[in-house]
């Protein structure tokens, strides 16, 4: 399973709330799955750390996809065919989606425009 940015965040933030909401409730209920992110979500969740570098400390345990041809591959497969039914993703959306797509895993996601995409399975958390 991918975790797209919003539940990065979600996890972020209820750690430092020092609370367990829906996100870490789903990490734990899952902690057999293997649940990853990809470079693309860590880079929009890291803004919200005093450094970059913190961001990538705090997230260490994570298994986090690096972009290679491939992926790029997949997620300009997946924005062309947004296109072709007029309903366009985010630029990091698309990403997400491309990683999902190569590596043939769901996303962790509340965001229903993953839905769209075919052969895409969402998770809610």
């Amino acid at each position: 399973m991918i975790a797209d940015t919003t539940f990065l965040i979600h996890f972020y933030r209820e750690g430092a709330a020092g609370q367990r909401g829906p996100a870490r409730t789903f990490f734990a209920e899952n902690r057999a799955a293997a649940l990853r992110t990809c470079i693309v979500s860590l880079a929009e969740i890291a803004p919200s750390f005093d450094r970059s570098a913190e961001a990538w400390e705090y997230f260490k345990r994570w298994r986090i996809y690096p972009v290679h041809r491939g992926i790029a591959e997949a997620a300009a497969d997946v924005d062309r065919e947004m296109i072709e039914i007029g309903q366009r993703l985010g630029e990091n959306d698309n990403w997400i989606a491309g990683f999902c797509r190569y590596y043939r895993e769901p996303v962790i996601s509340l965001d229903s425009a993953f839905d769209r995409l075919r052969g895409l399975r969402r998770i809610v958390y």
